[in-house]
């Protein structure tokens, strides 16, 4: 099949031989309506001679009506107003002619017993009321009458002398403007005709084609696959929008019990250390408590039954003696503050550790916090301070409120009389 392009200012014409496509599909495409825009529908002559114009405009609403009724009603599409001017001229000449009158004038108006075109399609872009027509390809083999005028139609739409569309309707609602014109809001439509003079230059027709009907069957396959492929690609995007969204919600959860974890550990790491800072707390209170009941023993001499302590009257302190009988000399430290400093880090490093792992919110594989007690005791009463190692709000409590406890040195021994 050979076939030949022609490009035209404001048509696209595709021509197709009739070779082995009996039934070639014939398409006019072109604006029927274009709102916002004002027409002049009627011309009236005043009697001083001068030209009165009549305009109308249809609304945005109006077409968006237009297209609703094109879904549920039969619309006609035809050429040069046929059909409705046929009708008005059998309305005026009826019962004023005899039935064989009649029956020739509906033979001289060509009345048609197959519709001439149908509407494909209707829609609404920037510009306005878009429709796409075919004419009926069969309409041509009624008769020889049919196929001349037929033929006549489409040479004519086809050569630019037919440029145009029109729309027949009857009006619904009808307001008028500041300057008298008509403003169609509503309409009942009926059909589209082609013309070779639209109201507005922007009612043109914008293309006219003939191409195979194979063609177009080729086409609307490819439609319906495309479309089937477009609700796959759909329903896949839907499927992986639900995947998504269930994965950021299990995100959410796991943020949240990790989250809940470590709140719930560093509130179990701060008891503890309440724990460790109340037991630090009540072994100093319970130390100052002995300190106070030691004091009013030695003041009141003690309850009856009781032991008093001895006085400095009624003990005698032995100085502790050496292998040959003289006094031995109180121990002092030999080394300076650094190595008892060095001493304490390196005893209490467990601990600390322990200390440090619990406040990042973590839990230690093993528990040091009383690791090094036995050597903290024993460097402490080397260095002869009690108070070695002791955080030091308490040591200073103890070095200022207790101070008698302290004083004493290594080599007193008391021996009650």
């Amino acid at each position: 099949m050979s076939k030949t392009y022609n490009f035209v200012a404001d048509k696209i014409e595709v021509r197709s031989s009739l070779i082995d496509t009996p039934n070639p599909a014939y398409i006019v495409k072109g604006y029927a309506v274009v709102p916002n825009k004002k027409d002049i529908y009627k011309y009236e002559r005043r009697k001083d001679g001068s030209l009165r114009t009549f305009k109308s405009m249809f609304t945005d609403d109006c077409i968006k009506d237009i297209k609703h009724q094109a879904k549920y009603k039969k619309i006609f599409v035809d050429s040069m107003h046929e059909l409705g001017v046929n009708a008005n001229i059998k309305s005026i000449l009826k019962g004023k002619l005899s039935e064989e009158e009649m029956s020739k004038i509906n033979s001289y108006l060509k009345t048609k017993q197959l519709p001439f075109a149908k509407l494909e399609s209707l829609d609404i872009d920037d510009k306005g009321l878009f429709i796409d027509t075919r004419l009926n390809p069969a309409f041509r083999n009624f008769s020889e009458d049919y196929k001349n005028y037929y033929d006549a139609v489409w040479s004519s739409l086809e050569n630019h002398y037919i440029n145009g569309i029109s729309i027949n309707f009857t009006p619904v609602e009808v307001t008028k403007d500041e300057f008298g014109d008509d403003i169609i809001n509503k309409v009942d439509i009926a059909g589209f005709s082609y013309i070779d003079s639209p109201a507005l230059s922007d009612n043109n027709i914008t293309e006219v084609a003939m191409r195979a009907t194979i063609e177009f069957r080729e086409g609307e396959n490819m439609t319906e696959e495309n479309k089937k492929k477009e609700e796959e690609l759909k329903q896949e995007k839907e499927k992986i929008e639900v995947e998504k969204k269930a994965l950021e919600e299990e995100k959410a959860k796991v943020a949240k019990e990790k989250e809940d974890a470590e709140k719930s550990d560093l509130e179990k790491q701060k008891e503890d250390e309440k724990k460790i800072q109340e037991d630090l707390d009540k072994r100093t209170e319970d130390l100052t408590k002995k300190e106070e009941e030691l004091k009013a023993g030695n003041q009141t001499g003690g309850k009856e039954g009781e032991t008093k302590p001895p006085t400095e009257g009624t003990k005698s302190v032995v100085q502790p003696q050496d292998k040959y009988g003289e006094a031995a000399q109180e121990t002092k430290p030999i080394h300076d503050e650094k190595f008892y400093k060095e001493q304490v880090a390196e005893i209490t490093k467990g601990h600390d550790e322990t200390m440090k792992i619990k406040k990042e919110g973590k839990e230690p594989l093993s528990d040091r916090l009383m690791e090094g007690f036995g050597e903290m005791v024993n460097l402490q009463g080397q260095i002869g301070d009690p108070t070695l190692g002791i955080d030091e709000r308490n040591r200073r409590y103890i070095h200022e409120e207790m101070p008698h406890i302290l004083s004493k040195g290594n080599a007193d021994i008391v021996i009650h009389k």
